[in-house]
């Protein structure tokens, strides 16, 4: 798991010089880890594990403000889908799953979110992530590493 704390700052890195590059005046700010009753609560209320690789995530920061693009975050722990609605017309989009099938664990003002798919659950406890942008488009990554290398490479990568 040490691939998502180097992925973590990495991202973090990424993310401050892009907003640096862009006059973005947003802070990002990694709250402190979760806890093992935070971490345990979630899944509790999922009805489920989470994503080793999510887990990891918690234990490092749970929760990064400004890290998901302009005005969005990677969500904490105590996150309860109090906005997964937002999103139920998003299965409209091809590849998409139900959205009871969706963990989400970043989203923004504009229409995007990240989610885990429950469907696609591996023997280690792993998901593939989906990312829907602006409520219209639709991105797929074989896991959490996956997407936060792929989200590096497009923050350094723009101007």
């Amino acid at each position: 798991m040490d691939s998502v704390n180097q992925s973590i700052s990495r991202l973090l890195e990424a993310q401050v010089s892009w907003n640096a590059r862009n006059e973005v005046d947003e802070e990002v700010a990694p709250r402190q880890p979760a806890t093992d009753a935070d971490i345990d609560g979630l899944s509790k209320a999922l009805g489920h594990g989470l994503p080793p690789s999510y887990e990891q995530l918690l234990r490092t920061h749970d929760g990064i403000a400004g890290a998901f693009g302009i005005d969005g975050e990677f969500l904490s722990s105590r996150y309860r889908g109090e906005y997964d609605d937002q999103w139920a017309d998003c299965t409209e989009l091809a590849g998409c799953p139900p959205q009871s099938e969706m963990l989400f664990f970043a989203m923004d003002d504009d229409g995007s979110a990240a989610a885990f798919d429950k469907t696609t659950r591996d023997a280690r406890g792993e998901m593939e992530v989906v990312i829907i942008t602006n409520y219209r488009e639709l991105a797929r990554f074989g896991s959490l590493p996956a997407y936060l290398a792929a989200r590096v490479n497009l923050l350094e990568a723009s101007p």
